[in-house]
């Protein structure tokens, strides 16, 4: 038989690289197609017609319910939509404009290896707790019992990113690595919102301007870190500005006041009333003025200047709240003087060199996806939604003429329940429908608005001391936490950590909840805060050398108005909270302890019972 060539199967499909052409192709054409289209005018034709839908809604009495529903519930969709594109391609440019900035790399590698040794040593600090039963703070906030070995191996991960960090080696993967693993090992408290923030963006800064290479690329993530820092100022001044114990001038007064925050050196500082006027008013003026001036970008020197001002706060006068708080805001300072020509200038003034301002437009280094400006612009509108829907969540009930939340507080002045009037219903079906789903867990947020040094921050504080019993009754305090004028006795590493004074709020929370008050009969994870609080006051002691552990506290009722340097819980007796048989280990409360008198302070809202607690 002749042999000869064979005729192609037509039935066989094509090759690999033939489908992967011929659908990047009918990819790119549809794009193509698409952007032959007057978008603007067609977002304009829908934001009108769903404006009209909705106008008819409002004008026409529909009988069936589900069709009025449907009806109200489309057009809201579609004109929130439709709006929400319009503006982002409106804005596109200038808001490109305002996002591309030139960096000035000389800080940014000072920054890295900064940032890297301060969260190594609250890193290290957070895992020589482990063993004491003191896992990660929000990992008891799972409400369930958590191996030891599951808190190890996070807080292990969490360091092995840190060294990669400190060291240059994959820092794209080590800032990923580090805001995952950081949103479960960090403290939920001031730490982590401030973290987070610094965590999340540095994530599309890119790996070259982290090595101090000449680029921009990514640096839009500096503008937007300092965005959403600059929200967590404005907004904490502004929960200031409507409470009543700042709007009296009294609320930095009782922040100073707390024995374990500022260092016996600041006290003095009580006794001078206009002083504590000056600093009230100050600090909610500073706060409040943060994210306004930050849209001006010839304002952002002055920004820094309030930033400062932070950070100088939160490292001296709030030092006991945690050595993390002032230095994260010092690194962060450092990334925004990189955004300004004030390195340059310093370095004209100090060292007489005549620099010149070097523009970084062109980058100089490899691409990068996740520095690019357009994952930038969808980051910015991300940010942005975050922070209207938290803003939103907590101003809407002031200034919607709905009840005032103010906590574990309430206005009694207001009705329980107010119906929602048409703006509040169609805002919060917005908010509630298209904002709110997309928010992530509490965990790894990186936009906040949070009542800071508000109310129960400032009054109900307490202190405590563990008192060991030995079968011949003997006993002893073993670790001495505190004077008896509530200032830090000792430095321990649970001291100086957030996890100390997150201790210390639990026990003041655990006060307040009527399970603990009505009964002795507690649930795991408080049961598990006390019996670490317990076992770490051993100080690595043989715990069969004692019968029980007995917590004692003593509660930092605040002077009812302005008496400078008072500290009235001085003489008041310690009280047995909780005790521990260090045997079998049960535990059980003996004591109920009364919470803060707030309708004898000296403000209005509180002697008239406007504002009660809620608990």
């Amino acid at each position: 038989m002749a042999m000869g060539l064979e005729k192609p199967d037509l039935a066989m499909p094509f090759g690999k690289n033939n489908l992967l052409m011929t659908l990047k192709n009918s990819i790119l054409k549809f794009i193509n197609q698409w952007k032959t289209y007057n978008w603007k005018a067609i977002l304009i034709y829908v934001a009108i017609a769903s404006a009209m839908l909705q106008l008819l809604y409002i004008v026409c009495d529909f009988q069936h319910p589900v069709f009025r529903r449907f009806i109200n519930k489309i057009s809201l969709s579609f004109f929130f939509i439709s709006t929400l594109l319009l503006t982002v391609i409106l804005t596109y440019k200038r808001i490109s404009s305002w996002l591309s900035v030139s960096v000035n790399p000389q800080l940014m590698v000072i920054t890295r290896k900064g940032y890297a040794i301060l969260c190594l040593f609250s890193a290290v600090q957070h895992f020589s707790l482990i063993k004491y039963g003191l896992e990660p703070y929000n990992l008891l906030l799972l409400g369930r019992e958590v191996p030891s070995t599951e808190s190890y191996l996070l807080s292990f991960f969490y360091i092995i990113s840190l060294l990669m960090l400190l060291v240059g080696y994959r820092i794209r993967l080590a800032w990923i690595l580090i805001f995952v693993l950081g949103g479960l090992v960090i403290p939920f408290s001031l730490e982590i919102f401030l973290k987070n923030i610094f965590n999340f963006y540095a994530i599309f800064i890119s790996v070259d301007l982290w090595k101090g290479k000449k680029t921009n690329e990514g640096s839009w993530a500096i503008v937007l870190m300092c965005l959403s820092a600059s929200v967590l100022m404005t907004a904490a001044g502004l929960h200031k500005l409507l409470g009543p114990v700042w709007q009296e001038g009294l609320g930095f007064y009782y922040s100073l006041n707390i024995s374990f925050f500022p260092d016996r050196y600041l006290w003095n500082l009580l006794d001078y009333k206009g002083l504590m006027y000056f600093f009230n008013w100050s600090t909610i003026i500073i706060e409040v003025i943060a994210l306004p001036l930050f849209l001006f970008k010839r304002a952002w020197s002055l920004v820094i200047w309030c930033f400062l001002g932070l950070a100088l706060f939160l490292t001296f006068a709030m030092s006991g709240i945690g050595i993390m708080g002032g230095p994260i805001v010092f690194c962060m300072i450092l990334l925004f003087l990189s955004l300004t020509n004030i390195p340059v200038k310093l370095s004209r003034f100090f060292f007489k060199k005549n620099n010149k301002v070097e523009d970084f437009t062109k980058p100089k280094a490899k691409y990068s996806v996740l520095s690019s400006v357009g994952v930038g612009m969808v980051i910015f509108w991300y940010t942005i939604l975050s922070c209207s829907h938290d803003l939103y969540r907590d101003y809407r009930l002031k200034k919607l003429n709905n009840p005032a939340q103010f906590g574990n507080f309430k206005n009694t002045q207001l009705p329980k329940t107010v119906p929602q009037n048409a703006i509040t219903y169609r805002l919060s079906y917005i908010d509630r429908v298209f904002i709110a789903p997309i928010q992530p867990y509490k965990f790894w947020k990186f936009t906040w608005s949070i009542s800071l040094f508000n109310y129960h921050h400032l009054f109900d504080r307490l202190y405590f001391k563990v008192i060991f019993t030995d079968y011949d009754n003997k006993q002893v305090e073993i670790i001495n936490y505190f004077d008896e004028d509530g200032a830090i006795s000792e430095n321990h590493p649970l001291i100086g950590n957030e996890r100390f004074i997150l201790s210390c709020f639990r026990m003041m929370d655990a006060v307040r909840s009527e399970p603990f008050l009505s009964s002795s009969t507690l649930n795991l994870p408080m049961e598990k805060e006390l019996q670490g609080i317990v076992m770490y006051s051993l100080d690595n002691q043989n715990r069969n050398r004692y019968k029980s552990a007995t917590i004692y506290v003593k509660q930092m009722h605040q002077p009812f108005k302005y008496e400078g340097n008072s500290k009235p819980w001085k003489q008041e007796p310690w009280i047995e909270f909780y005790i521990l048989n260090l045997k079998d280990k049960k535990g059980k409360i003996v004591n109920k302890l009364s919470t803060y008198e707030y309708e004898k302070l000296e403000i209005e809202a509180f002697k008239k019972k406007i504002i009660v607690p809620n608990f």
